[in-house]
């Protein structure tokens, strides 16, 4: 499931390039002095060349704060923004050219939160976004059309592992220059020449809940991230596509200074990093409560799991090997999946893998079948082609298997056939699922996870499981070429949470109470903060649940988080209500 920390929406921004030459009523107040009175603010900037254009523009981010008085482009409730900016020569502002100017700006996924070339970390997609993907995009030759609307990603002709990298978008059109109105004549503290205008494009990335939160972690990450940019750029007929990344990792002076330090930092605050990088959130779970409830599931038990894994060692290669079943709803070529996979065979565990043969997030516990017996379309990332059986193994690996199902079906797969029918044992000491890419946090976000519907479907055959939800971003197995990928670290936490649970858990003994299993939540892992201590806590305490949103324009509905938390979702019934709330855990 694409839930992180933050809820990822896509919003228009109140100062926007001019649409067609018409303009909104009012524009906001022009920016003259950002460090005064804002929690805090970073940005960077790049310049680039388009054809048919003499000079450079200059494309910006910004990360902002609106918890207090930084509210310059957008009126709405506390957000943390990522914000895209374009500045061009005074000149182009209300001449010919900048009138006739089509812009269509597009803001994309980095697939690792960071650049893999830290010396020159503010320009560089390695790291972010293939050379090959970077090809795909800047090779694509869509017309934008005056008075249309721009291309939409899914007239986007690019592989499925190029497809990744693109956010859901609204439908909008292309973007011009024609009037300096809604512009700024600078941006601060960016060196960017003064004979500029600049403008707010209208696609920013809104990230929600921080409102109670007295920490500011995901700023420390985001003002470090790498963003990639995708423009497209048409002048008299001459168009043109680029790619540009950027981090905006210039902090205002005198906003808050990011603490947490990644790859190629001088420093860290060892502080921060324990409270931040440092610490993951796990839950007891137990299934015969199910019968009762939906929405309250599990019962839970909860402690420091300082306590909990008191002198447990790494288990050396070998030693108390189990048959361990995988699966996940992120699909059987995710990173995460395959590097969990790699390191558990790598301890000398007997693993196999089942999993869906494509994407299946958000199908919660749903068992459902396919009624084919073959594929109809390739699977995730054209791993198996079209028309392969709707079951089978991996071409390179005869115990990594996928079916065109739920993820809960996938359990039932492996249970029923892969494993009595291939495998050398029938029934799996344990079940891991995941890790997910983004937290699954709160009972009502707990059922909609096919992650831990794929657990819970082997915890209620009487089969202990465990479900790991990490905050990485989605990565396909191949894309993982070095020990510092975000899902190897996700990976080798999972790892190690799981084998100290096993060297804990009594000698000849089952690993959990029979229907109980185990919901474990990662928070961001850097360089230096891959080994989170874990703390034991439950599902209730400022859980989200869904409100249906209606869009009056389009007549369609979308989901939004109830504010203030709703009742029902945080009424502790079992377990030790005394305890910390993962949501409050992880969120701060």
């Amino acid at each position: 499931m694409f839930r992180m920390f933050a809820l990822v929406w896509l919003y228009l921004l109140g100062t926007c390039l001019a649409r067609n030459s018409s303009l909104p009523g009012d524009c906001p107040t022009e920016i003259t002095d950002v460090d005064k009175g804002v929690t805090f603010n970073a940005s960077g900037t790049l310049p680039i060349k388009f054809k048919g254009q003499r000079d450079p523009w200059y494309i910006s981010t910004a990360v902002t704060d609106e918890r207090d008085q930084n509210r310059t482009f957008i009126n709405g409730h506390s957000m943390q923004w990522l914000k895209a900016f374009i500045s061009v020569p005074q000149q182009l502002v209300g001449s010919l050219d900048g009138k006739t100017v089509e812009v269509c700006p597009y803001m994309l996924k980095g697939l690792n939160n960071t650049s893999e070339d830290p010396d020159d970390a503010d320009e560089s997609c390695k790291g972010v976004m293939s050379d090959e993907c970077i090809e795909e995009f800047e090779n694509l030759t869509l017309p934008l059309g005056t008075g249309k609307n721009c291309p939409s990603y899914q007239d986007f002709d690019l592989s499925d592992k190029c497809k990744l990298h693109l956010y859901s978008a609204m439908l909008f059109p292309p973007r011009n220059f024609s009037t300096a109105r809604c512009s700024l004549d600078k941006m601060p503290y960016l060196d960017i020449p003064d004979n500029h205008r600049t403008y707010g494009t209208y696609i920013s990335l809104g990230e929600d809940g921080d409102i109670d939160y007295d920490d500011y972690d995901m700023y420390d990450i985001r003002v470090q991230q790498t963003i990639p940019m995708f423009m497209m750029v048409s002048t008299r007929g001459v168009s043109d596509s680029k790619m540009v990344c950027i981090a905006p990792n210039k902090v205002v002076r005198g906003s808050r200074k990011p603490e947490l330090k990644l790859e190629g930092a001088e420093q860290e605050d060892e502080n921060t990093a324990s409270r931040v990088g440092g610490l993951g959130a796990a839950v007891f779970l137990g299934v015969g409560a199910m019968i009762f409830s939906l929405l309250i599931p599990w019962t839970f038990v909860t402690m420091r799991l300082s306590s909990f894994i008191t002198g447990a060692a790494l288990l050396s290669s070998g030693a108390n090997a189990l048959n361990i079943l995988l699966n996940n709803d992120d699909g059987f070529g995710s990173g995460n999946l395959r590097e969990m996979y790699r390191i558990f065979k790598e301890k000398g565990h007997n693993v196999w893998l089942v999993a869906p043969a494509t994407k299946q997030s958000g199908k919660g516990g749903t068992s459902d079948f396919t009624a084919e017996g073959n594929l109809t379309a390739p699977s995730q990332y054209d791993l198996i082609p079209k028309g392969a059986p709707s079951v089978g193994h991996d071409p390179k690996d005869s115990q990594i298997w996928y079916y065109n199902g739920t993820p809960a079906a996938c359990t039932f797969v492996a249970l029923d056939y892969v494993l009595p029918k291939f495998a050398n044992f029938s029934v799996p000491d344990l079940v891991v699922t995941g890790p997910n890419y983004g937290t699954n946090l709160g009972g009502f976000v707990w059922t909609l996870s096919g992650t831990a519907g794929a657990a819970y479907a082997a915890t209620n055959r009487g089969i202990p499981a465990i479900a790991i939800s990490a905050s990485n971003q989605e990565v396909p197995y191949f894309e993982v070429k070095n020990r510092t990928n975000p899902a190897t670290w996700a990976a080798q936490a999972s790892v190690k949470f799981v084998e100290n649970f096993i060297a804990t858990s009594p000698k000849n003994g089952p690993l959990l109470p029979l229907g109980y299993g185990v919901s474990v939540n990662l928070p961001v892992l850097t360089k230096k903060n891959q080994n989170p201590d874990f703390v034991q806590t439950r599902f209730t305490g400022n859980a989200h649940v869904n409100e249906a949103v209606l869009d009056k324009e389009k007549g369609t509905f979308t989901w939004a988080n109830i504010k203030p938390y709703a009742a029902g979702v945080n009424a502790c019934i079992n377990g030790d209500c005394s305890l910390p709330g993962v949501c409050v855990f992880l969120h701060g």
